[in-house]
């Protein structure tokens, strides 16, 4: 296995607040991450790298078999351990503010974390591209930072709710059919995937689906259309296809951040 990782930013931003890692955890395991930072928080460009960072560190602690403390475990081990590097910076605790999608695979298993917006997306063995995406209706993401703080998380809830909506789709070529769409009121939400079904699973922010002018099915397709699994695939492939965009004039109005793992051996 091989796996990358790339971000890069936006034309609508003045610094990226996106962050994305690959390589191995604590525990040994392949994993890929990425955070997308709040663009209304300060210095959150900081708190998406440290919880990146930190998700390496503390992501195989999280217990995936107690669903109903899931988010809490997020909020105190990922977003914790992130805080303690934060306060001996003397920066605002309020730069943690960020999502966090985050991948390991575990033997013959991937576990898939979502702790807000953003999109999953594995090629199935048929070529298929088979896509979760992730998105709050309010526009405003759940950050696992607010568990940490009773006041922001009341305040948020009752001006935003909690509801958040799950898509699944499938993009063969360049067709792309829903398939389900699930309505919860969770802030994170953990699921499991058999690595044997798939040539490649990834995350991203959802930076990835606002270029202009083009379909969130084109841009995915392009996006993931790698010519190889070696070396730094992803970041090569990702740089090939802004500087084309460039050249028609199609930007991403967010910042853009992917992170990949090569199932194969």
């Amino acid at each position: 296995m091989n796996s990358d990782f790339y971000f890069a930013m936006g034309k609508s931003h003045m610094i990226c607040q996106d962050y994305a890692y690959s390589g191995i955890n604590s525990r040994g395991n392949h994993v890929a991450i990425v955070s997308d930072g709040c663009s209304s928080s300060p210095e959150s460009d900081f708190g998406s790298r440290y919880i990146v960072r930190s998700a390496v560190i503390c992501g195989s602690a999280l217990d995936i078999e107690d669903p109903n403390y899931f988010r809490e475990m997020i909020a105190r081990n990922v977003v914790g351990y992130a805080s303690q590097f934060v306060m001996g910076l003397h920066l605002s605790q309020f730069c943690l503010d960020a999502t966090l999608l985050y991948l390991e695979v575990q033997d013959d298993n991937i576990i898939v974390v979502t702790a807000e917006d953003g999109v999953v997306f594995a090629e199935n063995l048929m070529g298929a591209l088979e896509v979760w995406n992730i998105e709050y209706p309010s526009g405003s993401p759940y950050f696992p930072s607010y568990l940490l703080n009773d006041e922001r998380r009341e305040i948020y809830e009752q001006e935003c709710g909690t509801q958040r909506v799950k898509t699944f789709s499938l993009i063969d070529n360049d067709n792309a059919k829903d398939i389900s769409s699930q309505v919860d009121n969770v802030s994170c939400d953990c699921f499991v995937l058999n690595k044997k079904n798939y040539r490649f699973i990834g995350v991203a922010s959802d930076g990835i689906l606002t270029f202009d002018n083009m379909s969130k099915e084109n841009a995915l397709r392009e996006l993931t259309s790698f010519k190889n699994y070696t070396g730094e695939f992803v970041k090569r492939r990702m740089r090939k296809f802004l500087k084309q965009c460039h050249k028609e004039n199609t930007f991403p109005t967010d910042d853009i951040s992917m992170a990949v793992i090569n199932l194969e051996d």
